[in-house]
């Protein structure tokens, strides 16, 4: 990912030597993205932000787009605890609350589309590349013993997994941009993302002979995200 990053930051720095013969733009955004869907029950929100270059082509109100972004996710601990007291009856999940997190590092091109109405630009996106999605921790799609007792414990040696995925996936969103100073901007935005990414195995959970349950897997990751930042047109 690292050098996913410096390669972007290459190619920004090499197209802003070109400003006095390409119609460039470039913007700096970070806030946060919000999770939905079966994503959200098993990942927290988290931070977000996006690089972007633009190039205006002849037709107006049309730019061409780079971007990389990145957004990161937090384990919901009650997702498991919600399985377990769910398919055994009377009993809870003991202190479990580990510190598991993912982050989606995405590189997209696409088109962005100002409306020619009003003094505000306001701007509609279509994006599309891939996303390099790193989970520092899951559970590996295997069985899980439990103990048998009431508040039940499960023991996540060997259980747990570090693994990096990468799949396409596609944006659609939409912004505007508040003049500061000529050729400055505040630009806020909104997107919704998606990529087909595989977010969690499936696995069982055994607590004795007669007790267990597998959870599916869960697939193709939904969120949106809300930034704001600069952006500076040459």
């Amino acid at each position: 990912m690292k050098k996913i990053v410096l390669a972007f930051i290459v190619i920004l720095m090499y197209s802003g030597n070109l400003y006095s013969q390409l119609p460039l733009s470039f913007s700096a955004k970070a806030g946060t993205n919000m999770t939905f869907g079966s994503f959200n029950d098993v990942y927290k929100n988290g931070l977000s932000w996006e690089l972007s270059a633009y190039y205006s082509t002849p037709l107006h109100g049309l730019d061409l787009s780079a971007s990389l972004g990145h957004d990161g996710f937090k384990y919901q601990n009650t997702y498991l605890a919600d399985q377990v007291s769910k398919n055994f009856t009377g009993v809870t999940l003991k202190d479990f609350s580990p510190d598991w997190t993912a982050s989606d590092m995405n590189l997209l091109f696409g088109a962005k589309f100002t409306l020619p109405v009003g003094t505000t630009k306001t701007y509609l996106t279509a994006e599309g590349g891939v996303h390099f999605v790193n989970f520092a921790d899951r559970l590996k799609g295997q069985r899980i013993n439990g103990s048998s007792n009431a508040q039940m414990t499960i023991d996540l040696n060997n259980n747990t997994e570090s693994v990096s995925q990468s799949a396409f996936g596609y944006a659609i969103g939409g912004g505007m941009e508040l003049p500061i100073v000529p050729k400055v901007a505040l630009d806020i935005s909104l997107k919704y993302n998606y990529t087909g990414v595989k977010f969690s195995n499936a696995y069982t959970i055994y607590r004795n002979s007669n007790e267990q349950f597998t959870v599916s897997e869960l697939k193709n990751m939904n969120y949106l995200t809300a930034r704001g930042g600069i952006i500076i047109h040459l």
